[in-house]
């Protein structure tokens, strides 16, 4: 008994600081740029307002156990809970991962985004859903193998176009593209001159 009266204390005061470091501290440097207006993520209650699947608490309300309950009311109950439980550890798992991927730095993730062309942009908004199965680093290279391969592909779409319009040189090439985008603008130039007139016609 004196035994497990030592060892009660240790335990008790490992599982408290482990609970007190599982709180958001300021100084976390996963919260370094965090923008709560933007992300609804306050770092002192950690927690997001609002939180993911927010309505899971509802059907539990107003729910208790009675003395009066049947087998089939306990067992239902305790769905009710088990379903909750899942609910909740999604809730969990999801406001880790966008901690964790220091997703909460609004102005970092801009800047990301910003440094992307329009087709990486495309890309990256495609196949995000599969970054929670990968880690950062896996998921970064996966992005840039699948850039990789747009590009070549779009090169091979130009190289094929040459061939189509008898260019046979890379010099011809980027001479027929100057000439493309030259005849883009144009013809977008023209459409812009073209509109107001256009608008005027139906008007009257």
């Amino acid at each position: 008994a004196a035994a497990a009266a030592t060892v009660t204390p240790a335990v008790a005061d490992d599982d408290k600081e482990a609970t007190l470091a599982s709180f958001a501290r300021p100084g976390d440097e996963r919260h370094s740029g965090n923008c709560a207006d933007l992300t609804g993520y306050n770092v002192k209650r950690d927690e997001f307002d609002p939180e993911y699947d927010v309505d899971a608490e509802l059907p539990l309300a107003e729910m208790e156990f009675r003395d009066s309950d049947t087998e089939l009311d306990r067992k239902l109950k305790l769905h009710m809970l088990g379903i909750y439980t899942h609910r909740l550890t999604e809730r969990i798992r999801r406001k880790q991962f966008i901690i964790d991927r220091g997703l909460l730095n609004v102005k970092r993730q801009q800047g990301l985004e910003r440094k992307r062309t329009p087709q990486e942009r495309d890309l990256h908004g495609a196949v995000r859903v599969f970054a929670r199965f990968l880690e950062p680093n896996e998921y970064e290279i996966m992005l840039e193998g699948l850039a990789a391969e747009s590009r070549i592909r779009n090169r091979i779409a130009e190289l094929k176009e040459y061939r189509r319009m008898g260019i046979h040189t890379l010099s011809e090439g980027e001479l027929y593209d100057a000439e493309k985008r030259r005849r883009v603008a144009e013809c977008a130039r023209l459409q812009a001159l073209d509109m107001p007139a256009g608008k005027n016609n139906v008007r009257t």
